[in-house]
């Protein structure tokens, strides 16, 4: 369980500098970055967009763009909940501290996040990319912890098979 531990805690440690590493481009590198995802998701979903007049195309980058960043912050944070979670089940705790205390620190690092990108050249606070990655750290400890549970009464069942109440 220790080397577990440890594995899954280097994992965390990886993934939240990963995303403070994101974070700290400055506005060009982080559209940037957002541009080739754009430019992969609408090769990959809409090969004719170019086909779109001028100010449709336009309209529609701009919605696709706002679209892939914010999945960019609930998909990062999804996983940043997922390795809390993940964490606090090597601990013999509650499930409801387990919960409370995953989905507590990933807001907690989405706002400290948000708060360091006021340092960084043309980024700024967003409130909504608070709630966009608090949102993914509730659904990650969600699905984490959810699947832990129903693993559990599974394995609980096959050493029980008559708790089941078939007659």
């Amino acid at each position: 369980m220790k080397t577990k531990r440890i594995l899954l805690i280097a994992a965390l440690i990886f993934w939240m500098g990963l995303i403070f590493y994101f974070s700290s481009q400055n506005a060009e590198l982080s559209d940037e970055t957002s541009g080739r995802a754009v430019g992969l998701f609408r090769k990959l979903f809409f090969p004719d967009w170019e086909t779109l007049p001028q100010d449709e195309y336009l309209y529609q980058m701009h919605a696709l763009t706002f679209f892939v960043r914010k999945l960019a912050h609930f998909t990062e944070y999804l996983i940043l909940g997922i390795l809390l979670s993940a964490v606090l089940m090597t601990f013999r705790k509650t499930w409801k501290f387990r919960f409370l205390t995953a989905v507590g620190a990933g807001i907690l690092y989405a706002l400290s996040d948000e708060f360091h990108q006021m340092f960084v050249a043309g980024r700024a606070m967003m409130f909504f990319d608070v709630l966009t990655d608090s949102a993914g750290v509730f659904f990650g400890t969600v699905l984490i912890l959810g699947l832990s549970a129903a693993v559990m009464l599974s394995r609980r069942e096959e050493q029980d098979p008559g708790a089941g109440g078939s007659a």
